[in-house]
């Protein structure tokens, strides 16, 4: 009987550090997975959205943005290099704070991207 509860703890442990592992693994790969579909969406979306941020039309750029969220199921959040919410596809820019001093957003600045993984307290 001793010897089969020692295997059951051998087991055990072995099952949690493989659980462990793999749910790391598995994290690392979603993160790059989505990664690699936001920089796909940014490469698409940042032609037709050029033009009108560029002649100041925010309302079509806000437009567009929010259908592009919509179809895709995500939150865009549109910045300028001083860190103002221009646009934001889920609540008010005009009630949001200034992003500029966030890391991803001061990394993006710099080098023209960032990727950041944290939790958002806009509700």
């Amino acid at each position: 009987m001793k010897v089969f509860f020692g295997y059951l703890l051998i087991i055990l442990l072995l099952s949690g550090f493989f659980l462990l592992a793999t749910s790391s693994l598995l994290k690392r790969s979603q993160i790059s997975a989505v990664t690699a579909r936001l920089e796909s969406v940014s490469r698409t979306a940042l032609p037709p959205l050029l033009g009108p941020v560029r002649s100041g039309n925010l309302a079509s750029a806000d437009q567009f943005l929010h259908q592009l969220a919509k179809e895709l199921s995500l939150r865009f959040t549109l910045i300028d290099p001083q860190g103002r919410v221009l646009i934001d596809t889920d609540k008010d820019a005009r009630t949001m704070e200034n992003h500029k001093f966030r890391q991803e957003v001061t990394e993006a600045l710099e080098s023209g991207k960032s990727v950041a993984l944290r939790y958002s307290t806009t509700e």
